[in-house]
């Protein structure tokens, strides 16, 4: 798989701290999670204005969707008033392996013991090496009748060689039907010489996941997929969870990735 080593272009702004309650600067647009393990950054701080203007690394993970993220977290330690610091290497792999996005920032505060307005001037710069690869979104129509199991296609045949791991961030909507009796799951195939004669489709995940209701979105976490063939495709397999419906139909968008 082709390695790429990110570097951000270095980015300052002029931070106002009103309270001891932390507030969010972000620097960077929302990234792709796949393949990161470790990040490394350097923030500077000028003109910063009495003895209370602290400020930190800040980052913010979102599982599927970007207008949907979890809250901020800090990584690093708090710096005070101007500096420089960086921040060596920070392991992000637990939490880069369950979201699908991630933004940089800054965490800026009047310190533990601050008051009133402090201010300065913060920069951000980040590094990380990236192992993974996104593999874009794709949109599919399910529909379903029994328990029979069907699948749809994610991702376009892919050589093996490039992943031992894979994800997939789900979103599934406009269920019609007896909602409760839908179920799916990321699935695989593989190919040996020819991507026209390919293998059964298999389960990455154990279990099913049924949404109960109109709506559900979302993330498998990075799965094991290990095969010694030259091709392999992802696609998610779905039925219903007993009996017979008039005809379960829902819309799936995924967005998967490897590493």
């Amino acid at each position: 798989m082709t390695m790429f080593r990110n570097l951000t272009p270095y980015t300052e702004a002029h931070l106002v701290a009103t309270s001891t309650t932390e507030q969010y600067a972000w620097f960077t647009d929302w990234m792709s999670t796949a393949g990161i393990d470790n990040l490394r950054s350097v923030l500077k701080c000028k003109n910063a204005t009495g003895a209370y203007f602290q400020w930190r690394l800040a980052i913010q993970y979102a599982a599927v969707r970007s207008d949907e993220p979890d809250a901020p977290s800090t990584l690093g330690s708090a710096q005070t008033s101007s500096g420089e610091y960086q921040t060596g290497d920070i392991s992000v792999a637990t939490s880069m392996g369950t979201k699908q996005l991630f933004r940089l920032g800054i965490a800026y505060t009047t310190a533990p013991n601050g008051s009133g307005v402090q201010q300065g001037d913060v920069g951000l710069q980040a590094s990380w090496k990236q192992v993974g690869t996104d593999l874009g979104p794709a949109s599919v129509a399910v529909s379903v009748v029994d328990t029979g199991t069907k699948y749809e296609v994610l991702t376009p045949w892919l050589p093996a060689t490039i992943m031992s791991k894979v994800a997939a961030a789900f979103t599934m909507t406009s269920i019609t039907g007896a909602s409760a009796n839908l179920r799916y799951r990321l699935a695989y195939q593989t190919a040996g010489t020819r991507v026209q004669q390919p293998n059964a489709w298999q389960n990455l995940e154990a279990d099913w996941t049924t949404p109960q209701n109109a709506y559900n979105e979302r993330h498998t976490g990075m799965l094991d997929l290990t095969t010694t063939d030259m091709w392999f495709r992802l696609g998610v397999a779905y039925s219903l969870t007993s009996g017979v419906d008039n005809n379960v139909t829902a819309q799936l968008d995924a967005n998967c990735s490897c590493r």
